[in-house]
């Protein structure tokens, strides 16, 4: 853990032998530094985190840098967010520990403030320009590293990112706009590149896939519907169901 991580109540009171064996369901942020988003995809994002999680969820955010200069992966926060000790052994416990189990359960919505910061932290500063960007296989890394250390409870990963690969594998750009890309060509160069991972079984969110220049350039519709396409195929590839794919908001809450 480090300072301002959420630590389990059940661990820091010694209760251990109540502790559900797993999270209900643990999810995973990872940001892309490189990705350049506004203030209103960065609060999309922020939204999407505070309605999802509930009390059992445990919650990991991870930066990563697909700059081809200077590829980084940093565990910028990880926080367990209790369920309420069952009424039997409420009843079972000395009323000293029952009391100090509440107020760390309630310390725990507040630690919510802290998770949010992590995460405005994690956000690149959009000032600075990345020529190469190898973005598949940093995803494919960060999945990998991230969700197979997971156990067995359900795992959702929210992909913050343009999703726009620019290196020496492909380019999905043509013109400072997103090209028409066909997946069948482009997984092939994946593949030949020796770029592979596993997402665990994971579902998969995106927030910001598209999204150029600040959002000022211009991307078809059939582009940006290609992309899609070739991330929906990567990820069934690699053992993960692409939910939803926001381009480059989510219509909906993350479920």
């Amino acid at each position: 853990m480090q300072p301002g991580d959420v630590p389990s109540c059940y661990d820091a009171l010694q209760l251990t032998d109540h502790k559900p064996a797993s999270a209900s369901r643990h999810l995973v942020v990872i940001v892309d530094q490189t990705a350049r988003l506004d203030d209103a995809l960065k609060k999309s994002v922020h939204q999407q985190v505070e309605q999802f999680v509930s009390p059992g969820d445990q919650v990991q955010l991870v930066a990563f840098s697909a700059n081809a200069q200077g590829k980084y992966t940093d565990l910028v926060y990880k926080g367990w967010f209790d369920s309420p000790l069952p009424a039997d052994v409420r009843n079972s416990i000395g009323k000293m520990t029952l009391n100090k189990f509440d107020a760390c359960i309630k310390a725990q919505v507040k630690a919510k403030g802290k998770m949010h910061q992590k995460l405005r932290d994690a956000f690149g500063d959009g000032t600075t320009d990345f020529p190469k960007t190898e973005l598949i296989g940093s995803i494919l890394q960060v999945g990998t590293e991230v969700l197979g250390s997971i156990g067995e409870e359900r795992k959702v990963l929210l992909i913050v990112s343009d999703m726009l690969e620019n290196s020496s594998i492909t380019s999905f750009y043509s013109k400072n706009s997103v090209r028409k890309i066909d997946s069948t060509a482009e997984l092939a160069k994946v593949s030949k590149a020796g770029l592979s991972g596993d997402f665990a079984g994971a579902d998969v969110y995106v927030i910001g896939a598209g999204f150029v220049g600040n959002g000022m350039a211009y991307s078809s519709q059939q582009a940006l519907g290609s992309l899609e396409s070739f991330w929906r195929a990567l990820i069934e590839h690699h053992s993960g169901q692409l939910k939803q794919f926001g381009k480059p908001q989510l219509l909906s809450p993350m479920q």
